[in-house]
C-alpha cells in the first residue's frame, strides 16, 4: 500500500507490531537478527562484515533530558535588590537517557561578559566553562544553592545543562539546558 509523504511523516515514530494490514515486512533488528517481524517470513540477512550493534543513543524528543533552573522559585528574569537573598534551584528529568554517560554543567554569565562554572570539590566557582561533574545522567530532585548576598549589580544568567558526551567538552549537538537570570538592582 503506497503512502503519501504526509502519511509517512504522521506515522514516522510509530512502532509497528507486524500485524498491520498490507504490511509486507518489518525488520527492527531488536533481537540481534534481520528476521521479519511479520508472519510473511520475508527474512533478511547480514552481508559481508555487517553486524548489529545495540542502540546506545538516546531516543529522539520528547524523551531527552529536561533540565530546570529557577532563581528564587521563578523562571525567566527575576529582580532582586543588592544585598538581598538569592537562591538558585536546579533539577533534572533524565527521560530515557538515564544512565547515559554525560557532562553536568552549572554556569553563570555576568555582564560584562564574565563566565564562571560551579564546581563540587572543592565547592566554589572557577573561571571559564567547565563541567561540574562527568557522570551518568539520572533524575535529580530539586537542589537549592544559596547564592548569598555577594552578587554585584547587573544581570547574572545561570545555566543548568547536561550533554550526552562524557568528555568534559560542552557539546551543543547533545546538549539540553535551561536558563534563568537575576537582575541585581542597586538600592
Amino acid at each position: 500500500m503506497a503512502r503519501s509523504p504526509a502519511e509517512i511523516a504522521a506515522n514516522f515514530d510509530t512502532v509497528l507490531s507486524g500485524t498491520e494490514a498490507g504490511l509486507v515486512g518489518v525488520w527492527t533488528f531488536d533481537d540481534g537478527t534481520a528476521g521479519d517481524g511479520t508472519p510473511n517470513g520475508n527474512e533478511g540477512g547480514l552481508v559481508g562484515n555487517a553486524t548489529i550493534v545495540p542502540n546506545t543513543f538516546c531516543p529522539p524528543p520528547p524523551v531527552l533530558p529536561v533540565p530546570d533552573v529557577k532563581i528564587n522559585g521563578g523562571n525567566g528574569t527575576v529582580l532582586a535588590t543588592l544585598g538581598s537573598s538569592v537562591n538558585l534551584t536546579f533539577s533534572l528529568n533524565a527521560g530515557e537517557c538515564a544512565d547515559v554517560p554525560g557532562d553536568w554543567w552549572v554556569i553563570r554569565q555576568s555582564f560584562p561578559f564574565t563566565i564562571v562554572s560551579f564546581q563540587l570539590v572543592p565547592f566554589g566557582v572557577v573561571p571559564g566553562i567547565q563541567p561540574v561533574v562527568t557522570a551518568p545522567l539520572f533524575d535529580l530532585a530539586p537542589v537549592t544553592l544559596p547564592l548569598g548576598a555577594g552578587l554585584t549589580p547587573g544581570l547574572h544568567t545561570y545555566y543548568f545543562a547536561v550533554d550526552r558526551s562524557a568528555d568534559g567538552i560542552l557539546n551543543g549537538d547533545t546538549l539540553s539546558f535551561d536558563a534563568a537570570s537575576v537582575l541585581i538592582l542597586a538600592p
